[in-house]
């Protein structure tokens, strides 16, 4: 019987956050990461060319460009052979100030989109970039309307010997009780290396303690009748 209450207890408090960060260095060169977070989310790129419809590619790992290499050898995305991202702003300014956007089919852009299959408790990402630019993330709802911006300087910065600079930049959002149902991070104009994503679902709901109790006692004690009917010494 205590071994049937200890189960029950540990059952009923138990919960589970699906993800965990995926790292571009420990995967191969093209590999497609579009499904990496299963049932999360589904990972784009995506390019929008001046005249040109939006394209979301299939995200897959890329070569930084070798002239100016940073701390880590591989990226996420693909933009002519290079992981770089720019000119979101066009992207904001379409959706947050459409009356002072340029007309669609001028705007240009190159970015993460990150759509979510359920609802998640956060979503992270680390980059590194070789000028000063901020990268800015765009929140979007379930049915893809624009909810907010958000403007990211970087975290870090360390010296390099080509570049002169090296910046770094590691953020994670709390996305619990909202109703974010699409990201799309990018740089204001020059490009940018992510190199690790991270996406953790919301957990189980725990109940409180005393509804647990409650349930584990009511449900132990029917086993326990129905263990006491079936026993001889019962009859």
């Amino acid at each position: 019987m205590n071994k049937i209450i200890f189960i029950l207890l540990a059952a009923s408090i138990s919960t589970h956050a699906l993800g965990g960060w995926i790292h571009s260095d420990s995967m191969t060169v093209g590999d497609n990461v579009t499904n990496a977070f299963g049932n999360l989310a589904i990972l784009n790129w995506a390019n929008k060319d001046i005249n040109q419809p939006l394209e979301l590619q299939s995200l897959q790992v890329n070569q930084s460009n070798t002239e100016y290499p940073g701390n880590y050898s591989k990226y996420f995305g693909n933009s002519e052979n290079v992981s770089g991202t720019a000119n979101v702003f066009d992207l904001y300014l379409e959706h947050a100030y459409p009356i002072y956007a340029p007309a669609h089919e001028q705007a240009f852009y190159k970015a993460l989109a990150i759509t979510f299959l359920q609802p998640v408790s956060t979503f992270s990402f680390k980059a590194e970039s070789f000028s000063g630019d901020s990268q800015l993330i765009l929140f979007f709802d379930s049915n893809g309307n624009f909810i907010n911006h958000q403007d990211l300087s970087y975290t870090s910065i360390q010296p390099h010997p080509d570049t002169g600079i090296l910046l770094d930049y590691n953020y994670s959002f709390d996305l619990r009780d909202q109703n974010i149902g699409s990201v799309v991070v990018g740089s204001w104009s020059a490009s940018t290396y992510y190199y690790a994503l991270e996406i953790e679902a919301a957990p189980r709901t725990v109940p409180e303690p005393s509804s647990a109790l409650l349930a584990i006692s009511a449900l132990a004690l029917l086993i326990s009748l129905r263990i006491h009917k079936k026993s001889p010494s019962a009859k």
